[in-house]
């Protein structure tokens, strides 16, 4: 990263301290959240006039996207940790690990939520990616291509701090259209477990901003790749997969 990137940010290199970091890090959840409930096609997912069997196929495109990508994002995850300093305590590098540990089946859960809404287990282990999930995984493995692991720390925490916002305020609209409780263990368990992770993670990016000041950019960079492709343009391809062939249900386009 240059300072060009973060003058683009709004933000004078200068003055950063890691105080300031998490503070900008915490304001970029709060605009996600905020400008992801302003899409349409979230507005359209939490309207209650989807039918619900669109609905359920909405949420199982999604979990689709997760089981593709999540190995390799997680693998990816693991290499980043690899490349952080040496001189870090070696304390925080097993939080990072059990953080990415406990992440580790997810892609499982996925799956078995996609099978808990009608999906075809075998099918969906056997296809392709779609372009959204690569898209995801191949920006990960980029990141880990460049080294840039304080970009993957700053996206991690905006990801995983925004993550059980969106899945509690999403878990009851879900339930109330009648989705079945077998489709919604990767929700249920994500609006309260990454509640702990966000935490976790607050402090551990603290701490690294402290002893190593030339990370403090790439930390607040690295969630505007992420935001290119997760989790609105992700979403919005899964809904839009959801209703290819469904044309009693129209498709909301953007503002």
């Amino acid at each position: 990263m240059n300072e060009r990137a973060l003058t683009d940010l709004g933000v004078d290199p200068a003055t950063l301290t890691a105080e300031d970091v998490m503070a900008r890090l915490d304001a970029r959840v709060e605009q996600l959240v905020r400008d992801l409930q302003a899409r349409p096609f979230f507005q359209d997912v939490m309207s209650g006039h989807l039918p619900q069997p669109v609905l359920r196929r909405v949420l199982k495109e999604v979990y689709l996207d997760i089981a593709l990508y999540q190995e390799h994002i997680i693998e990816a995850s693991i290499a980043l940790i690899g490349q952080m300093p040496r001189s870090l305590d070696v304390r925080l590098i097993e939080d990072l690990l059990h953080h990415q540990a406990e992440e580790f089946d997810h892609g499982e859960m996925a799956v078995r939520d996609y099978v808990g809404l009608g999906g075809d287990e075998a099918a969906a282990r056997g296809r392709r990616m779609t372009p959204a999930a690569f898209g995801i995984a191949a920006l990960r493995r980029m990141m880990v291509h460049t080294r840039d692991w304080p970009a993957w720390l700053g996206s991690l925490y905006v990801v995983e701090c925004s993550t059980p916002i969106l899945t509690a305020f999403v878990k009851d609209h879900f339930r109330g259209q009648g989705v079945p409780g077998r489709g919604l263990e990767f929700i249920e368990h994500h609006a309260t477990a990454d509640l702990e992770h966000a935490a976790l993670l607050r402090n551990v990016l603290l701490e690294i901003a402290q002893a190593v000041p030339d990370a403090r950019e790439g930390m607040l960079y690295g969630p505007e790749y992420y935001l290119q492709l997760y989790p609105a343009a992700s979403w919005e391809a899964s809904y839009r997969r959801a209703l290819q062939g469904t044309p009693e249900v129209s498709v909301r386009e953007p503002v």
